[in-house]
C-alpha cells in the first residue's frame, strides 16, 4: 500500500510482500540433486554435454558399453559387464580369477598395516607407530597431557587424544548433542542438546543448531540473510536508502518512526507521498493545470499566462462600461 489506496508494485512469482520488500516464499529445494529444477523455478545444476538430467543426477547419453573380451568390471557406461562368483575377483581386464585368501602378517609388529587391510595393534596414547618396522615409538609431541584414552568433557567441549598423540576437540553443541559418557565407559558427543533448528524464511544458510537450511544451486550463492542469490547479480543500491536492492537483499532500513517510500527514501510516518503525475493544481486564477510543470517558463505557462492577462482586461473593461450610479 503507497498510502493513498494504490500500491507500490507487485513482487515477482514465488514472492511475497512482507513490510513492502519482495521476498521468496518458495525454498528451493536440492538435497540429493545434482541437475534438475530446485521446485521453485530454479535449477539445481547443470549437466555437461553427452549427459543428461535423470532424476536430480547427470547420466552419460548415448553410451555404447564396452564388454567385448570382458567378463566382469566397468562397461565405460556406469554399468557392468558381469559379476564373478563369490570365490573369484575381477582383475584389471575384466576377467574372473580365483581369489586367493589373504594372510595377515602381523610378525615382529606391534602396530600398522597387517597387509589384508586390518591393523596389527594400536599403541599407547604416548606413542606413535613407526609404520616403517611396525614398532611403537614414545611420541615427542605428545599434545594429551593427562587426557585419557576414553576422552573427557569439558562443559559440551568433548576433548580425546589422537592415535597420533594429538589432542582432538569436538564441540556437541555444534552437532545438537551434549557431552556425556557412553555405555563402554568413554566419552563423546551423545544424546540431544534440546536445540531446535530454524529454517524460517530461509533456503540457505545455518539453522542454528550446528546444520544447514539448504545449499544454493549452482551459480548461486547464500546471503547472510539466509537467501539464494544469483552470484552475477549487482545489487543496486545508489542513491536508495531502504527497500530492495533487487539480489534479494536490501539497501537500508529506516529508524524508528518513519517508512520507506517508493522512491528508496525514508520519510517520517505520516507523511503524505507526491501527487501522481497529472493530478490537478489550480494556478489561482480560475484556471486549472495537469500534470507535472517543467522548471522555468515553457510555452505552455506563456500561454496560460497569457490567457490570464486577458481574462483580467476584459473583466475590467465590463466593470468600466457599467453605467455610473
Amino acid at each position: 500500500d503507497d498510502g493513498c489506496g494504490g500500491t507500490c508494485g507487485t513482487c515477482g512469482v514465488g514472492q511475497e510482500c512482507v513490510s513492502g520488500i519482495c521476498q521468496n516464499s518458495c525454498v528451493p529445494n536440492c538435497t540429493g540433486k545434482l541437475c534438475g529444477d530446485d521446485g521453485c523455478g530454479g535449477s539445481c545444476g547443470q549437466c555437461i554435454q553427452g549427459e543428461e538430467c535423470i532424476e536430480g543426477v547427470c547420466a552419460v547419453t548415448n553410451c555404447q558399453p564396452k564388454c567385448t573380451g570382458k567378463l566382469c568390471g566397468d562397461d565405460g557406461c556406469g554399468g557392468v559387464c558381469g559379476t564373478c562368483a563369490p570365490d573369484e575377483n575381477c582383475d584389471k581386464f575384466g576377467q574372473c580369477i580365483k581369489a586367493t585368501p589373504c594372510v595377515p602378517n602381523c610378525i615382529n609388529k606391534q602396530c600398522g598395516a597387517d597387509g589384508c587391510g586390518g591393523q596389527c595393534g594400536t599403541c599407547g596414547k604416548s606413542e606413535v607407530c613407526d609404520e616403517n618396522n611396525g614398532a611403537c615409538i614414545p611420541n615427542n609431541t605428545d599434545q594429551c597431557g593427562d587426557i585419557p584414552a576414553t576422552g573427557v568433557c569439558d562443559g559440551n567441549l568433548w576433548k580425546f587424544c589422537t592415535t597420533t598423540g594429538s589432542l582432538g576437540e569436538i564441540n556437541c553443541s555444534a552437532q545438537g548433542q551434549v557431552c556425556g559418557q557412553n555405555p563402554d565407559g568413554s566419552f563423546g558427543c551423545i544424546g540431544d542438546s534440546g536445540c531446535v533448528p530454524n529454517c524460517t524464511n530461509k533456503q540457505c544458510g545455518s539453522d542454528g543448531c550446528g546444520g544447514v537450511c539448504n545449499t544454493c544451486p549452482k551459480d548461486f550463492e547464500c546471503t547472510a540473510d539466509g537467501i539464494c542469490v544469483s552470484s552475477s547479480c549487482q545489487p543496486q543500491c545508489d542513491n536508495r536508502q531502504c527497500g530492495s536492492d533487487g539480489c534479494g537483499g536490501i539497501c537500508g532500513s529506516c529508524t524508528e518512526g518513519q517508512m520507506c517510500n517508493v522512491d528508496n527514501q525514508c520519510i517520517e510516518t505520516g507523511t503524505p507521498s507526491p501527487p501522481p503525475v497529472g493530478a490537478a493544481e489550480d494556478t489561482g486564477c480560475g484556471c486549472v493545470v495537469t500534470g507535472s510543470q517543467p522548471k522555468g517558463m515553457a510555452a505552455g505557462g506563456y500561454l496560460l499566462a497569457f490567457a490570464c492577462f486577458l481574462l483580467f482586461v476584459r473583466m475590467r473593461k465590463v466593470r468600466y462600461n457599467e453605467p455610473r450610479r
